[in-house]
């Protein structure tokens, strides 16, 4: 069962040990559109990016000094997925000031993590007994399952990697894979 944005980040329910969400996207889905606006305040939109390129849509964990390290490992793939056909999407449930002009990224700001919900990284429900460590710490470390996907121009997930942040070696590899496999495709199809 999805959930709706307004659930992400709700009371805990009780749930088995150690779930994991089923829920996520998965390839071959459609890929809902995304409008958020970045750090500066211009409005970003999937759709209107997907005209001019497939495009890696990354939802960064929201856990607090995390997204740095995620933002620079992406950075350092920039050069090879720009160069491979695509652009690149952070999105974040917080923006840390440190991070809001990373490498040049289009950083998009979900407050409320209702874009991730749509996508299916709402963290998976806890055990009630857990529930007291939850309500102890700082709501901003139980952001979204980190995840990484790859649109085509159809608005369809081509990639989809969940619960794997991008500082995760095989992301960017399996990233850069897929757009050159698109753009070999398109290149044929052309």
């Amino acid at each position: 069962m999805r959930r709706d944005a307004k659930d992400c980040g709700a009371e805990p329910e009780s749930s088995g040990e150690g779930a994991r969400s089923t829920t996520a996207l998965r390839a071959g889905d459609h890929a809902p559109d995304i409008r958020l606006s970045d750090a500066s305040g211009q409005p970003t939109s999937l759709i209107a990016t997907l005209k001019y390129r497939p495009a890696v849509v990354s939802f960064l964990s929201g856990r607090r000094g995390t997204i740095s390290g995620q933002l620079s490992a992406i950075g350092q793939h920039l050069d090879d997925i720009e160069t491979a056909g695509g652009v690149i999407l952070a999105v974040t449930p917080i923006v840390e000031p440190a991070a809001k002009y990373h490498y040049g990224l289009k950083i998009l700001h979900d407050a409320g993590s209702g874009v991730a919900s749509a996508y299916g990284l709402c963290p998976p429900p806890i055990n009630s007994s857990s529930a007291h460590v939850l309500a102890a710490s700082d709501p901003a470390d139980h952001g979204p399952i980190p995840a990484t996907f790859v649109v085509d121009q159809r608005s369809r997930i081509i990639l989809s990697l969940t619960d794997a942040p991008f500082d995760n070696n095989l992301v960017p590899t399996n990233v850069v894979s897929v757009l050159n496999a698109l753009r070999r495709r398109k290149g044929r199809t052309s």
